[in-house]
């Protein structure tokens, strides 16, 4: 019978490895990329006029550094923060923007991109 070793399972389970604030091109258009282990599995919910939450399934943050806010450059239209944590087994993502912001996240690869997709009431 195959015990896996610690180091094995930590390799197999899913984390967040670095918050980057990039420009998607070809419009360099400001994004928030989450760099994970594997494809995430995860649910974006609007908490209130200024916070999003993003919640990632059976999720670590492998750095502390991580968890502490992290604030986009001046151009990043809508965006205020991001900030990971631990909760339950998961990883919840606080995302902080101007009131009326309306931001989506998708999966690419390992990674998740978050995006404004615009101003104002829906």
């Amino acid at each position: 019978m195959n015990n896996p070793t610690l180091e094995e399972t930590d390799r197999d389970s899913q984390s967040i490895s670095q918050i980057l604030f990039e420009y998607q091109q070809p419009d360099n258009l400001p994004i928030i990329k989450l760099s994970l282990a594997h494809r995430p599995q995860f649910r974006l919910v609007k908490r209130d006029d200024g916070t999003f939450v993003l919640t990632i399934s059976e999720c670590k943050v492998s750095k502390k550094s991580l968890s502490l806010p992290q604030f986009p450059p001046q151009d990043f239209v809508g965006f205020r923060f991001i900030q990971a944590s631990e909760s339950n087994k998961s990883c919840e993502v606080l995302i902080g923007v101007d009131r009326g912001t309306r931001i989506a996240a998708y999966a690419k690869e390992s990674d998740i991109i978050i995006r404004s997709i615009g101003f104002g009431p829906k």
